[in-house]
Order: C-alpha cells, then structure tokens, then sequence
C-alpha cells in the first residue's frame, strides 16, 4: 500500500511538473466588471494576449452580459430568434485566430485548447443546437444538442456520444483542436466523449461559439468563462 501511495504521489508531480509551460493564453473572458457591464454586448477587444473580449459579435438575437439569479456571477446570456418561416436566426460570438500571428509573431501553436462553462436554458426546436464552429477554413463543427448528446463532425467523419449534459443545468466543456495529429477531442465535465476524431485539417482561422440556426420559436443559453489556449508544435498537449 506504502508503495502505492508512493507511486501515484510521483505520478501525481511528474504530471504537474510535465505539463506544458509554453502554453499561452489567448482569449480569457468571464464577462465580469471592469471589462464587461451588466446588460450591455460583449466587449470587442482587438488588444494584446490575453483578450478579454470577442473578435466579432453576429448576431440577429440578442447577446448581452447578465447576472441573473442562479448563474455564475456574471456571465454571457445568446438568444436567437424567434425565427420566421424562411428567415434564419442565431446568436454568435467570434474568435480571430488567424490573427493572433500579428500579436504573436512567430508564434507556431500546433493545438488550440477551448475551455467554457455552459448552460442551455431552453431550446426552442430540437433542430437547434449550440455550436462550435471551427473554421479551418472548412468548418468543422462540435454540436450541444437537444437531447443532451454531444456530436462533432469534421466533413468526412462524425463521433457522437448521447447523455453527457442536462437542459438547465451548467456543465463544463474542454475541446482540443490539435492541428499536427489531426485530430479533434471533447471533454464533458472531465469526462472524455469525443476522442481523437480525425480533423482533416491544417489551419484554423477563427472559432465561433453559435445559438440557433433555422427558423422556429426562440432559444436560449448562457456561457460563462471562456478561454483559449495556443499549444505549441513542439508540445504535447497537456492531460
């Protein structure tokens, strides 16, 4: 037993001393003051690593910062709709990627690490979904639906895995984009539900977080802390 304990302490420092310390942060949002006021957009921050604020806002919804009862302090309240026949409607932050070269010269990130804390409240349809859009410049996409499950696909293949979040409540979510293996993997609270899904894919240019699509009556989220991670080419990515 003595030996045990010893042996998963050493595992326990080997893995917090191997993690990777050239990791940078890129996008760290938590929609708190001073950066974010309650009831106003996001800001648009085009600043300097990190970022505490979106790219880019598109939405014909609504996406506003929030502090209703319940949630976790403040956080980002995306609505889409209502929808009208024909019309589609959808709430969207968007993250520039292909950009942070000019923030970061030389910068040569292998693996983009996305971690969020989400909420669905409500879906209006069971066709909308709350989206991932990784756009490589092909989008490749990680989808929050209806039913709980999470789905990813990434053109040519798809993994899904049922059951993994419930209407209502917030879960946490962790997505490793690695560029150099080509692949994509989702976390579920800690739990591992996608996992190493062939990305065909080289580049990424922008990530997009997406409410909605599609007509039909509205849909409701809330998303809270947020940030976004360069991993070296040269490391591997931490577990």
């Amino acid at each position: 037993m003595l030996q045990r304990i010893v042996l998963l302490s050493t595992l326990s420092l080997c893995l917090i001393a191997c993690a990777s310390v050239d990791e940078t942060l890129l996008y760290d949002i938590d929609f708190e003051p001073p950066y974010n006021r309650e009831g106003s957009l996001l800001q648009l921050d085009d600043g300097p690593i990190p970022r505490h604020g979106v790219s880019e806002i598109k939405s014909n919804g609504s996406t506003i910062v929030s502090s209703t009862a319940g949630w976790r302090g403040h956080a980002g309240m995306m609505e889409n709709g209502p929808g009208t026949p024909g019309r589609s409607t959808y709430a969207q932050y968007e993250f520039d990627i292909d950009g942070i070269e000019d923030v970061l010269p030389g910068s040569d990130f292998g693996t983009y690490r996305v971690t969020f804390d989400l909420m669905i409240i409500e879906f209006g349809i069971e066709e909308h979904d709350f989206t991932i859009l990784f756009d490589t410049p092909t989008v490749r996409n990680v989808y929050f639906r209806s039913n709980g499950s999470v789905r990813a696909w990434t053109g040519h293949n798809s993994q899904s895995s049922p059951n993994v979040f419930d209407i209502g409540e917030w879960f946490g979510v962790r997505i490793d984009t690695d560029l150099v293996g080509q692949t994509v993997s989702v976390w579920v609270d800690g739990s591992p539900e996608i996992t190493d899904l062939p990305l065909n894919a080289t580049e990424l240019d922008e990530i997009r977080f997406s409410l909605g699509g599609g007509d039909g009556p509205r849909s409701t989220a809330a998303i809270d802390n947020i940030q976004i991670w360069g991993i070296p080419t040269t490391e591997e990515p931490a577990n």
